[in-house]
């Protein structure tokens, strides 16, 4: 390490090949072998002190700047990785030599550099007990220089440690609220700046280490210090949205309102001080810069300013608003006196002002959230994407799953409901405004019969008026009204809602089919897209609603030959013919008994489609194929297997039994994920009779799990995570535990030779502490309520035959499975996952009570089963208790348990686990 690290620079291997690597005009061969170089150095602790001589301010041999600045880089990556390498000496001058680079380094690129250097170096410090006394010292020296730069790498540093070492630092907080404060205030006299620019730079640089600490404040607990601290950070922003707006300094404004955002987040009232005296304040400051992108009257403030630089202060704002709506709705929400003082002073009389803050943001939000002058901001999967409009979306999202639905749905429902009463298209902006809403409202927004009527009237106007943006909008509402109020809409309003279903299908269909005449058209596709994928979501979420029978025959008919043309028409493109057959698989269930006129037609056609040839190596085609074999499926199980074509049915159990065999080397995911869902839908149509096929169904799918449990996936799709067409991976791995409860569910006994391998792996993917992603572990929990079918009674002799020959096994089976969902229903932190663990537990664990009682002849066991039953008693009584906590907590104004989860749906689900549990309960005790 000597030899190739230490001795004069000069003569330094290391120095001469980092300086190659710095230089800009080096040849490539030479600068490849010098990267070979520095990257096999890189691998001894002796880099470390090596990097730090070409930082030194007192080196002997002056240093090329590029090479400074790369050393800085290399730093931080070295310091983190040999820190523990290195002996107290060594780490004592690495901590003296970077605060040394820092004092005198002068290049702002090098100064960040350093600043993340002395970052891990802090950190890893902490992890070694290293003391560093002289740090903040330093740093709070720097953050007073002269120098801007200097003082822009002290404010970066020091709001980076804060972030990163957490509570180390809670008793300096106060020190350092009042050293970015000063650090922060902006001078518009800069006759005495050489470049009015790195002044800038650092006072934004100590805004965001107030941004920083602020969050570090409210993340630490300490409500004394929060209401201590945070209303001074606040006070802060508010003082220099002013100082900037002056200025005429946007950048600045929208630093300070992310710094604001970042304050107001903090989960406590407490941040508005006393009496909440900076709560109107803040709200009109934010709302000033979302409507103007600056605060004050003078617009010769953005007069000359780049459109962009006004566009971001005011979709900075617009996360404020955000923030201040997902933290403080209830203060909102409430009759403030400084509201009415202020309309007052407009000369606005008490009757017509805002009786609340919300009440006076609302309408710009809307208006803004509605801005028809916008780009398009509809992203593929239903996200607001980016722009201001789209940040009005997400900050009037937030409002709506936190106000009362009487006071948002007024706000945005007028412009709606007005196109559709007169038969009209309404614009892109207003269907923006108002899908972002419907999460928070849909139970309100489906009340109204003559406003459901005329919203669904104006949505067909919009997905059939020929303009992209509206089209993809129209869509989009469709979407979330049958996500979130699917029932309602199925009960009341089925007709319309599938007439407009069958029309959204119908041009979504056309469109893809148009799309895959087109070549490289990546904007075109985007379009598309945008529109497909609401518009089939829409599409399955209603007829996941709908009884069989709540749809009449041509409607069913309608939605089967839009799907049935859309995936066998040629130019359609691979993912729009995926996602037709995806679709129609939906339809056909839901349908059941009612597909049955439709299936013989169907089924032909799909299997010309899952037959046709397609040249080798073609993975799209042939995943549009494997579709088709699983759409089939689903509508034999949908209809029966009489009322498939002759050869139908093996036809399709030995197509998915040669395409399970096949390697993984030759299969696709996709592949594997369709041949697996082929066996459980027709497990429901054939039960017992699939047995010949068990043993290769049931191997495939575990090794899919066991794959799968190991590997590192997650599912995509969106805010909801839902995505119209899978992939395979995730989805893959999600059939397989579904097609192992399927085949227990319908084969019963037939499968007692494989369940212990089957409840093996079905609880290694449920596992709440293994690596499985929240959508694997509940198919794995739902299909464990089918885990013990193999010790099902037989129905002539009421008796079940593996209680009766094998008994350890059946007791074995019965108490893992029944403490598998016990400890999910008590550990997993997916409420959705705990609700599906408490599902299956209620049939599980009845019968595991009921085996206990049929083995009372062997005490060993029974006392086992009994046990179990005892876990899973213990389980709902401790949900029972934590629900019991969250509603007081939320009753006291708190988060209730779930921060970050929202809306009817979230609420729903925690009643629903609650509700769960009890019946649980009811049934065991």
């Amino acid at each position: 390490a000597h030899t190739r690290l230490g001795g004069a620079m000069e003569a330094d291997p290391f120095s001469r090949a980092l300086s190659a690597l710095a230089s800009p005009s080096i040849d490539p061969n030479a600068r490849r072998d010098a990267e070979t170089f520095v990257t096999a150095a890189s691998e001894d602790p002796a880099v470390v002190l090596a990097l730090l001589q070409h930082l030194d301010p007192g080196a002997p041999v002056p240093v090329a700047p590029e090479t400074r600045h790369l050393a800085a880089v290399l730093l931080a990556t070295a310091a983190g990785k040999h820190w523990r390498a290195l002996d107290d000496a060594s780490r004592k001058a690495t901590q003296t030599s970077v605060l040394a680079a820092l004092a005198n380094a002068e290049d702002p690129a090098t100064l960040r550099a350093l600043a993340h250097a002395a970052d891990v170096v802090a950190q890893s410090s902490t992890t070694t007990g290293t003391a560093w006394d002289d740090l903040l010292p330093s740093l709070s020296e720097a953050a007073r220089s002269p120098k801007d730069a200097h003082r822009e790498a002290a404010s970066l540093l020091l709001g980076n440690l804060v972030e990163s070492m957490g509570n180390h630092l809670k008793d300096h907080h106060r020190s350092l609220v009042d050293l970015f404060v000063e650090a922060s205030k902006d001078e518009c006299d800069t006759s005495n700046q050489t470049n009015p620019n790195t002044r800038r730079r650092a006072r934004r640089a100590a805004l965001g280490a107030l941004a920083q600490l602020a969050t570090a404040v409210g993340e630490g607990g300490d409500f004394p210090l929060v209401a201590d601290l945070a209303p001074r950070i606040l006070e802060r922003c508010l003082h220099a949205a002013v100082e900037y707006s002056s200025c005429g300094d946007l950048v600045g404004v929208a630093a300070t309102l992310r710094a604001l955002a970042a304050a107001v987040a903090v989960d406590a009232d407490a941040v508005f001080g006393h009496d909440l005296q900076l709560l109107y304040p803040a709200a009109e400051t934010t709302l000033a810069v979302a409507t103007r992108g600056y605060v004050g009257n003078d617009n010769r403030v953005v007069a000359n300013a780049d459109q962009d630089l006004i566009d971001d202060a005011r979709a900075a704002a617009f996360e404020a608003l955000e923030a201040l709506a997902s933290t403080h709705s209830g203060a909102l929400d409430e009759p403030v006196p400084s509201v009415a003082a202020a309309a007052a002073a407009t000369g606005v009389s008490a009757s017509h002002a805002p009786p609340t803050i919300a009440a006076m943001l609302l309408p710009p939000l809307c208006a803004a959230a509605r801005d028809d002058g916008a780009p398009p901001g509809f992203g593929n999967d239903d996200s607001e994407t980016v722009g201001v409009a789209a940040a009005a979306r997400a900050a009037l999202r937030q409002c709506a799953l936190r106000f009362p639905p009487s006071v948002m749905l007024p706000q945005v429902l007028g412009p709606v409901v007005e196109a559709g009463s007169l038969n009209k298209t309404p614009t892109a902006g207003a269907l923006g405004a108002f899908a972002v809403v419907i999460e928070g409202c849909a139970h309100d927004v489906a009340d109204d019969d003559a406003t459901v009527r005329h919203i669904l009237t104006a949505l067909r106007c919009g997905v059939e008026s020929g303009d992209a943006s509206t089209s993809r909008a129209a869509a989009l509402v469709l979407s979330e009204l049958t996500e979130h109020a699917g029932h309602a809409l199925a009960s009341l309003h089925a007709t319309q809602v599938a007439s407009l279903l069958v029309v959204a299908i119908r041009v979504s269909t056309d469109a893809e089919s148009r799309l895959g005449l087109i070549d490289g058209a990546n904007d075109a596709i985007d379009l598309v897209e945008g529109f497909a994928a609401p518009a089939h979501a829409a599409t399955v979420s209603f007829v996941e609603n709908c009884g069989d029978e709540e749809l009449d025959p041509e409607t069913w008919r309608a939605l089967a030959g839009s799907l049935v043309g859309g995936a066998c028409d040629e130019s359609t493109t691979s993912r729009g013919r995926a996602r037709c057959l995806g679709t129609l698989a939906a339809v056909a269930t839901a349908a059941a008994s009612q597909f049955e006129p439709y299936a013989g037609e169907t089924l032909s056609a799909l299997a010309k489609l899952a037959g046709s040839g397609t040249a080798p190596g073609e993975e799209a085609a042939d995943a549009v194929r494997a579709r088709a074999l699983a759409a089939m499926a689903a509508v034999v199980a949908a209809t029966g297997e009489h009322a498939a074509p002759a050869g139908t049915v093996d036809a399709l159990l030995d197509a998915a039994t040669r395409r399970l065999s096949e390697s993984a080397a030759t299969s696709s995911s996709t592949s594997r994920e369709c041949s697996l869902r082929v066996f459980a839908r027709l497990a429901v149509a054939l039960d017992r009779r699939l047995a010949p096929w068990l043993p290769g169904a049931t191997a495939a799918a575990i090794a899919v799990l066991e794959v799968s449990v190991g590997a590192e996936a997650a599912p995509g799709g969106g805010r909801r995570g839902r995505t119209a067409v899978t992939t395979g991976d995730i989805g893959e791995a999600i059939a397989a535990a579904e097609t192992l409860g399927a085949l227990a569910n319908m084969c019963g006994a037939a499968t007692r030779g494989t369940s212990a391998q089957v409840l093996a792996a079905l609880v290694a993917a449920a596992d709440p502490e293994g690596s499985a992603p929240p959508a694997l572990r509940i198919a794995a929990l739902r299909a464990l309520e089918f885990a013990t079918h193999p010790a099902d009674e037989d129905a002539e002799t009421g008796t079940s035959a593996m209680v009766a020959v094998a008994p350890e096994e059946a007791a074995a089976l019965f108490v893992d499975t029944t403490r598998a969902l016990a400890g999910s229903l008590a550990r997993d932190e997916a409420p959705e996952a705990a609700l599906a663990a408490a599902a299956s537990l209620e049939t599980v664990a009845e019968r595991c009570r009921g085996v206990a009682v049929a083995l009372a002849a062997a005490p060993a066991l029974s006392s086992a089963l009994t046990a179990a039953v005892a876990e899973a008693v213990q389980a709902c009584d401790a949900v029972r208790e934590g629900v019991s906590n969250c509603q007081a907590e939320l009753a006291d104004g708190g988060g209730g348990g779930h921060a970050g989860r929202d809306g009817e749906d979230t609420v729903d689900i925690f009643f629903d686990l609650e509700d769960q549990a009890k019946r649980v309960l009811a049934r065991l005790k």
